[in-house]
């Protein structure tokens, strides 16, 4: 999760192998699968590593894995969920999945800007905004919060409110982010 949390090229690929690791021990393990289906959807997203058509539905697999195996874990359910919207375009599966985080763990900051994420891009502007400000009240410190003023962004497009989407996506890009250094560095033997 440390390499994930990172969000940068390397730390996703590294992220990969550990997940990879994990999976080779218990196939069956939901927070392995959808950590390794998260790290599949953000290399997508940001034209990280050439994926290929194998790999997106290996995610696609593992993500539906993770759903499936019913566990109460809001974080492994956000991250299944959210890829198989990204990937696979599920949004009525990604919405459903993100009720069921959300009922298990209201506080779960992540699931709130994803469950944003699915308002703005449906065009339901005003219930993406109150997700995200949710997930912000939740997560004030979250080193990530140029997600939230993108999302917001996003928002106020659907609503065609251009001068405010304009106003928060300049707050997205000047919000300040996790630097790579302050990630662990795998250990070599």
């Amino acid at each position: 999760m440390a390499q994930f949390y990172c969000f940068t090229e390397e730390g996703l690929v590294e992220a990969v192998v550990l997940a990879g690791q994990a999976l080779a021990i218990d196939p069956s393990y939901a927070p392995a699968a959808a950590l390794m289906s998260a790290c599949r959807r953000a290399q997508r997203a940001h034209g990280w590593s050439a994926l290929s058509d194998e790999d997106i539905a290996e995610a696609c697999r593992l993500a539906r894995q993770a759903l499936n195996a019913e566990r109460d874990d809001a974080e492994t359910i956000y991250q299944a969920a959210w890829t198989l919207f990204y990937l696979a375009g599920e949004a009525a599966l990604a919405a459903e999945a993100f009720d069921r985080a959300l009922a298990l763990n209201p506080n779960a900051a992540h699931a709130w800007t994803a469950r944003g994420n699915i308002y703005a891009l449906r065009n339901q502007p005003e219930a993406a905004i109150e997700a995200i400000e949710r997930a912000r009240r939740l997560s004030p410190f979250d080193p990530y919060t140029s997600r939230y003023a993108h999302t917001i962004a996003v928002a106020h497009l659907a609503a065609r409110r251009f001068e405010q989407a304009i106003e928060s996506a300049d707050r997205g890009t000047m919000s300040p982010s996790k630097s790579a250094s302050s990630c662990p560095q795998r250990q070599r033997r």
